[in-house]
């Protein structure tokens, strides 16, 4: 690495750079790192309640997790026209478990539970 001829044009490390910022500018930074917080929370909000729009399109029996991501992803894709590969169904289907939107038994599977 350091007989790389651009190894002394690269640039500095910007730490230094940061921490003056937030020594600076504290409460700027702390307002907009919490106005992006709760923009995350509102946008994963939104997901799980499409995700709940679409349960009554779910079969009502048990499903296993990848059984229960295919269907979600068939849904999703029938009700909104998006095209919702196995990795992001998955990802939403994991979302919706953390909050509650499905809930799995002692013989891991899943069912669709009841947010409040």
């Amino acid at each position: 690495m350091n007989n790389d001829p651009k190894h002394k044009k690269r640039r500095p490390h910007y730490a230094n750079y940061w921490r003056a910022k937030w020594r600076d500018k504290r409460e700027a930074m702390s307002s907009h790192l919490d106005a992006l917080n709760t923009a995350k929370i509102m946008k994963a909000d939104e997901r799980v309640r499409q995700v709940q729009a679409i349960t009554h399109m779910l079969p009502t029996e048990p499903m296993t997790a990848t059984r229960l991501r295919d269907q979600v992803a068939e849904n999703w894709n029938s009700v909104y026209g998006e095209d919702l590969n196995s990795t992001r169904a998955w990802c939403l289907v994991r979302l919706c478990i953390g909050r509650g939107l499905f809930i799995k038994d002692k013989n891991s599977m899943y069912t669709v539970g009841e947010i409040h």
